[in-house]
């Protein structure tokens, strides 16, 4: 099986002594998986309440997309935890096959959920700027499909054209390596795939903001729109908020590369830097993320915090019913076993009784002489 990691070309990361020791790597793993724990369950529960409304409005059909991404996201990463648990040793990321994989699913899901937050945050801001034009959904949910196929076929022409997936042990994960031709263009169009949508995001969100700081006197469906649109501020801000670091990240590694300087640079030669840059920017922050969503539908969505308390009382009462009903089954084979018991102890005292009785008949059979010889002689008086 070919492996990932005789591609790596930068043999220095694993020549240099890993700043902060196991201790360090394995806080970010517990923390990591913290976030995956929180993370999964959470934007399943808030996708089955998005379903459940059966609301089909561009902003429903966007949270579910997002939802989708965080939860792949979240429990995605759990690769990563395990090589920051084992000191950062290839694992499974040695596997060729697994490397690509991962490279090119994580590439896909991190930029369709940047560009599903963008979406979102445009459509609000419009509606907020011009409350009486109607965005058409079906335009952007289009442009949505034509950015991932875009996108897929980035990843695979990428993956194609003189690249090479490789283990990056300061990742840790797997990244593409393009050819050294290619690789200012490659670069360039990854950080106008993250830094587009992330610059339109943050002046729709201060559009946003300033724009319902800015409104006083509402009646009540205005006050709906308000706090709908607030939560999509809120959500958005977050969201901007914990992809900062990959961007900044992104736009060093590209300031480094087309500048000619050996990897890794003027802005990430420090030790510190060198070993957690990348991936508290891209895998902590990203699932950090993919976290704090859910809980955000609960502290901003009454609709949602309400459903969910439902469904939390409803599951606790299907528990304490399977409960019962299990103590129940229980309580009645204890007392099958025990009348069985008590039927197995009565065929025992009835042979044992037989028994005596045939003993004591068998006995008496034998006695018959002596009683003979008492009745003669009794007889012979």
């Amino acid at each position: 099986m070919e492996s990932a990691k005789e591609y790596n070309p930068h043999v220095i990361m694993d020549e240099m002594n890993l700043v902060g020791g196991p201790t360090a790597d394995k806080f970010l793993a517990v923390f990591l998986v913290l976030c995956g724990l929180v993370g999964t369950p959470g934007n399943i529960l808030a996708l089955r309440y998005f379903l459940s409304t059966g609301r089909r409005d561009l902003a429903a059909l966007l949270y579910m997309i997002n939802c989708c991404c965080d939860f792949l996201i979240s429990w995605g990463h759990y690769p990563t935890a395990v090589a920051l648990f084992r000191g950062r040793a290839p694992g499974i990321f040695d596997i060729i096959g697994f490397c690509s994989f991962w490279n090119v699913y994580f590439f896909l899901l991190q930029k369709i959920a940047i560009f599903t937050v963008m979406l979102l945050s445009v459509s609000r801001a419009i509606a907020i700027v011009m409350p009486f034009y109607r965005v058409k959904k079906l335009w952007v949910l289009g442009v949505l499909f034509l950015y991932t196929i875009v996108l897929l076929g980035f990843a695979i022409s990428g993956a194609l054209h003189k690249a090479r997936f490789i283990y990056l042990s300061v990742g840790p994960f797997c990244l593409l390596q393009p050819d050294p031709e290619v690789v200012e263009k490659v670069t360039c169009l990854l950080a106008l795939h993250v830094g587009v949508p992330s610059v339109i995001m943050l002046v729709s969100f201060v559009v946003s903001v300033v724009c319902l700081t800015g409104q006083r006197t509402m009646s009540g469906t205005q006050k709906q729109k308000r706090e709908a649109s607030t939560t999509i501020a809120i959500f958005t801000g977050c969201f901007i908020f914990c992809n900062l670091p990959y961007c900044i990240v992104l736009t060093l590694e590209n300031i480094r590369i087309h500048s000619n300087q050996p990897y890794p640079g003027q802005f990430l030669k420090n030790e510190v830097l060198f070993w957690y840059a990348w991936p508290v920017s891209n895998v902590i922050f990203i699932v950090l993320n993919s976290a704090i969503n859910p809980v955000l539908y609960y502290m901003r969505m009454s609709d949602f915090k309400n459903w969910s308390d439902r469904e939390r009382k409803l599951r606790i009462s299907q528990l304490r019913q399977n409960s019962s009903i299990v103590n129940t089954l229980i309580t009645l084979k204890q007392q099958g076993l025990q009348s069985t018991s008590n039927v197995e102890q009565s065929q025992t005292v009835t042979q044992l009784t037989q028994l005596n009785f045939s003993s004591i008949d068998q006995i008496s059979i034998s006695k018959q002489p002596e009683r003979g010889d008492i009745g003669e002689v009794s007889v012979s008086k």
